[in-house]
């Protein structure tokens, strides 16, 4: 009984089977399609948008090198403390809420340069060798306002960023206050040296 046929799957691909009008095969519109490298205008135009794109490129990089050289350039314009920013006042009353709330942000901003208790020593000052006040001797702020700490603070001092608008002014304010803390509490007092006698 001999060899069972079998059918061929069916495929509409068949070139024996007709396909619906309007219907092409792949083949056809492969055949039928441009060719597939760039014309000559495609071509002109990928090269253009290539070039615009490279001078774009570079002229952004240069103009941001000049600004980043013109930032680190000494005597460049930072901005100048008035009498009248010297004058001000501290508005902002001393109270333990306000002092516990400006040492946490203290201890994340500042403690790293100022030190834990505003000695001056933290780790980075040690590794950038800079030379900052001790707050606890009350005769390093003595001569200075609250108006020039707080624009110290706001504004920043050689390599120390000032706060700015990252904080509101009342918490400029209150870091002015705990500062001053610093030589107020006997906590933080400077050590005497072996000369002096009480």
């Amino acid at each position: 009984m001999g060899a069972a046929i079998r059918a061929a799957p069916f495929s509409i691909f068949d070139p024996s089977f007709p396909l619906p009008a309007g219907v092409e095969s792949a083949q056809n519109q492969a055949e039928l399609a441009p060719s597939a490298g760039l014309s000559c205008q495609e071509e002109a135009m990928r090269r253009t948008l290539l070039v615009l794109g490279a001078f774009l490129l570079a002229s952004f990089g240069i103009s941001s090198a000049k600004q980043i050289l013109a930032q680190e350039k000494p005597g460049s314009a930072e901005p100048k403390m008035t009498p009248e920013d010297a004058a001000k006042k501290n508005p902002v009353p001393l109270t333990p809420e306000g002092l516990a709330e400006v040492r946490k942000l203290f201890g994340y901003n500042c403690a790293m340069c100022h030190g834990k208790n505003g000695d001056g020593k933290g780790d980075l000052a040690a590794d950038m060798k800079l030379e900052l006040r001790d707050w606890r001797d009350t005769s390093s702020l003595e001569k200075m306002t609250d108006g020039e700490l707080f624009w110290i603070i706001s504004n920043g001092k050689g390599k120390m960023p000032g706060e700015g608008d990252r904080t509101a002014q009342k918490i400029r304010w209150n870091f002015v206050n705990l500062v001053r803390s610093f030589g107020k509490n006997g906590a933080g007092e400077k050590p005497k040296t072996e000369g002096s006698q009480n």
